[in-house]
């Protein structure tokens, strides 16, 4: 297998079907990894934003990030965009947590910055 696809929802784990292959992209400085794919709508398969996923090529890690953007079309096709942990990092907020763990920081910030439907 050349590619490996994963999505993170809690501790649930999906290897969903592809189509129309994945879009990696970076930039070498002050701009967060996206990745972009679609993938076929599968009642059994719960992804919202915030769910991480990782992506690796030739055995080898390339992309690891969080979902920001999924939109469904008329047929069943989920159109994913998710971005790596540099795309938080970017924003201008200040938080404050007492008693709180370093994961529900970050998902947090995630569900703070994500894109919701017709948002943006």
């Amino acid at each position: 297998m050349e590619t490996e696809l994963i999505i993170q929802n809690g501790k649930t784990i999906y290897s969903p079907a592809v189509t129309e292959g994945v879009e990696w992209s970076t930039e070498r400085i002050g701009s967060p990894g996206q990745l972009a794919f679609k993938v076929l709508e599968d009642k059994e398969m719960k992804i919202t934003e915030g769910n991480a996923v990782r992506f690796k090529y030739k055995g080898s890690n390339v992309f690891y990030g969080f979902i920001f953007t999924r939109k469904i079309d008329q047929d069943g096709v989920i159109s994913v965009t998710a971005y790596d942990q540099l795309r938080y990092l970017k924003n201008k907020d200040t938080y404050v947590y007492a008693n709180k763990t370093l994961t529900q920081v970050v998902k947090r910030i995630i569900s703070d910055f994500s894109l919701k439907k017709g948002e943006r």
